[in-house]
């Protein structure tokens, strides 16, 4: 039974990354679609703002203003982490890693990108078959964000999914490690990917559709 069980998930992922979502509702029947459904992060209304620059600027004045004492607690939107992610504290993304954009919902996070043929690893359930997919995947990593050493954060991932098929939690650390950037600790967790944020902060989490940050404190007082 366990035997069948690891091999019928590898032939998941590999129909995921050759023919995606319709492929996988014909041969494994309405069931699998239904979870697929189920499992799938909320989408929200339009965004009113996009990554930029000029969000970059803002995003990055709320930090200075919470670090310098003037403020207690910033919240940040999507498009406000995702422009300081872009324009100011860049994750180093590996060659082969592209697209990145974030969402928040109901105390979650999920992060997009595309993960290019080259940098999917090689996990036995693709052998023969590398060659037959697409030059991009896309590649969804949902979980809870968590302070980590030094001030930073991490994003402790519990689904992942590509072309909207989940992945078994057992290929998560191969995964996560063909995508991490440079900078991460030692120590993270292997379910983890690494956020890198500016010092000073204390606290960070994810609270409906915004990461909250908190300073840290000199014995209880602000600022110090």
């Amino acid at each position: 039974m366990n035997g069948c069980l690891g091999g019928c998930m590898g032939r998941i992922l590999a129909v995921v990354l050759l023919a995606g979502l319709v492929f996988a509702a014909w041969k494994w029947g309405p069931d699998l679609l239904e979870g697929v459904r189920s499992g799938s992060f909320p989408t929200s209304a339009v965004e009113s703002e996009s990554p930029s620059e000029a969000l970059a600027a803002r995003a990055e004045g709320e930090l200075q203003g919470l670090l310098d004492g003037r403020e207690e607690v910033v919240r940040l939107s999507a498009a406000e982490l995702e422009s300081l992610l872009l324009f100011r504290f860049p994750m180093n993304w590996p060659d082969g890693v592209s697209h990145p954009s974030v969402r928040m919902r109901d105390g979650e996070m999920a992060l997009e990108l595309r993960l290019a043929r080259e940098r999917i690893p090689a996990l036995p359930e693709l052998e023969g078959i590398l060659d037959f997919l697409p030059d991009t995947v896309p590649v969804q990593l949902r979980g809870r964000v968590l302070a980590v050493g030094g001030g930073n954060a991490a994003l402790l991932v519990h689904r992942i999914d590509a072309s909207s098929i989940p992945i078994p939690r057992r290929f998560f650390p191969r995964i996560l490690e063909s995508i991490r950037g440079g900078g991460a600790p030692a120590d993270l967790p292997p379910e983890a990917l690494f956020l890198p944020l500016p010092p000073g902060i204390e606290s960070i989490r994810v609270e409906g559709d915004h990461l909250v940050l908190t300073r840290t404190s000199c014995n209880g007082a602000l600022p110090c």
